[in-house]
């Protein structure tokens, strides 16, 4: 297995179609980043539609989103879950092509999905999970060496 890149991903899946709290930080926290002459070339930013900023390196993920037809009439109120595990098997051809350092991301049960995935194929990615202190990873979904949970409240 080659070595992992030094590239940075950002992932929401909702972004484009939803604007809510997650949304909106991802997408300010994206442009800072793109912003940063350091990171030139290092950071994208992943969404289950279409997005587009200046500065900022985007690719749309083939998913099913949640408020989909489809979703709704199939999954009913498992549709979230539906889209994120879309969005994980739809992810797979760019993390093998791409091999990323780092994916940030803040729904939990994809980053549950994008661990053992990352297990199963051997990935060498790390993953950062943004949380407002409703979900914290147990051991079983957790590698402390390649991990990192960011706690956004003072409680943490």
């Amino acid at each position: 297995m080659a070595e992992h890149g030094h590239k940075i991903i950002l992932v929401c899946t909702g972004l484009g179609k939803i604007n809510r709290g997650f949304e909106q930080y991802i997408a300010s926290l994206a442009q800072k980043l793109g912003d940063a002459a350091a990171l030139a070339g290092q950071i994208e930013l992943w969404t289950g539609s279409a997005y587009s900023k200046p500065r900022v390196t985007t690719r749309r993920v083939a998913s099913i989103g949640r408020g989909t037809l489809f979703a709704k009439l199939f999954a009913g109120d498992r549709a979230f879950w539906l889209e994120q595990m879309s969005f994980a098997l739809g992810m797979l051809p760019h993390l093998l092509a791409q091999k990323p350092g780092l994916i940030y991301l803040g729904e939990y049960q994809l980053y549950c999905a994008l661990f053992k995935l990352r297990q199963l194929l051997r990935l060498r990615f790390g993953l950062v999970l943004y949380t407002g202190g409703q979900a914290i990873a147990g051991a079983k979904v957790f590698d402390a060496r390649r991990d990192f949970l960011h706690h956004v409240t003072d409680e943490y």
